[in-house]
């Protein structure tokens, strides 16, 4: 398997995928008509041969998006141990396809296919699939998981894009609730949107300690970077929730759309599992998520 970079291109944009640091995106630029770029993720913090998942620009969540507590979960056939699976965090995170080797199945100049097998692994057994194509001024991208075990599981899916924080940037998404961040990261109280945090009219993200998952999204986001002149629109239709993460004065804001809150196995009732799919031996379940690139900023309702 070879570990470098897929590089894609097509005049508007061009990307970068590492297909061996867990299939994710190292770059993501619009090509300005005078040849300058404009990235629109930020860029991996050391070469790409060094590269850590934390350090791309934006990798998949696949089987679960977030973090999982009580050591596991509870399905008819009994508890799923999961162990945590990354240094200085208490609780596993953000599934396991981020942490693994992608290989590729089909590239061409402006696409790439990747594929994952865990058709042998545990607890959870699956393949999964994943697509990044460029499309115009638009990044499609789409994620698949096919649960290969003998006994139901809970499915989650998700992409976690780090966006630049700079001066002015400002976002739009349109959510009906908020979970309150409480000890370990996991969510808290759920209530309404506070006025700080409702995004549903385009305002600065602010430069303070955000991590928040919210519901009731209606798929659609959109950034503007004034001192870059740029815009962006994110659509994911088939995901209803977001989780939104910015520490003070870091140089990234993420906007996560997924299919299910955080640590949804262990919500108090009635909403424990929501927004989990469970799916039997051959079931598929998938994301699909476009950035669309263009220059300029929108008018600020």
């Amino acid at each position: 398997m070879s570990d470098a970079p897929v590089v894609l291109a097509n005049g508007a944009l061009e990307a970068v995928v590492l297909p061996t640091c867990g299939g994710a995106l190292l770059e993501l630029a619009l090509r300005r008509p005078d040849g300058n770029r404009i990235e629109l993720l930020r860029t991996a913090s050391r070469p790409w041969r060094d590269a850590q998942p934390e350090d791309t620009a934006c990798f998949p969540l696949v089987p679960w998006s977030n973090r999982i507590s009580g050591g596991g979960f509870l399905t008819a056939g009994g508890v799923v141990r999961l162990e945590p699976n990354r240094p200085n965090e208490p609780y596993p995170i953000h599934g396991e396809g981020w942490l693994l080797p992608w290989t590729v199945a089909e590239r061409g100049d402006s696409r790439v296919a990747l594929e994952l097998d865990r058709a042998d692994a545990s607890p959870y057994r699956y393949t999964a699939r994943l697509t990044y194509r460029l499309a115009g001024a638009a990044l499609r991208m789409r994620l698949s998981v096919t649960h290969t075990g003998t006994s139901p599981m809970p499915y989650g899916l998700g992409f976690h894009p780090w966006f630049p924080f700079t001066p002015g940037v400002s976002l739009r998404a349109s959510a009906k609730g908020m979970w309150q961040e409480r000890e370990g990261h996991l969510p808290g109280e759920h209530g309404p949107v506070p006025a700080a945090l409702d995004f549903a009219s385009a305002r600065d993200v602010p430069d303070r300690w955000v991590n928040n998952a919210f519901d009731g999204w209606d798929g659609r986001a959109e950034l503007d970077w004034p001192d870059r002149g740029a815009h962006l629109t994110l659509e994911c239709p088939e995901a209803s929730y977001f989780v939104l993460y910015h520490p003070p004065a870091a140089a990234f804001v993420c906007f996560e759309p997924v299919t299910h809150p955080v640590d949804a196995f262990h919500l108090p009732p009635p909403r424990r599992d929501e927004g989990l799919t469970w799916l039997n031996t051959g079931e598929t379940h998938a994301l699909s998520c476009t950035l669309s690139a263009s220059l300029g900023a929108t008018e600020r309702g």
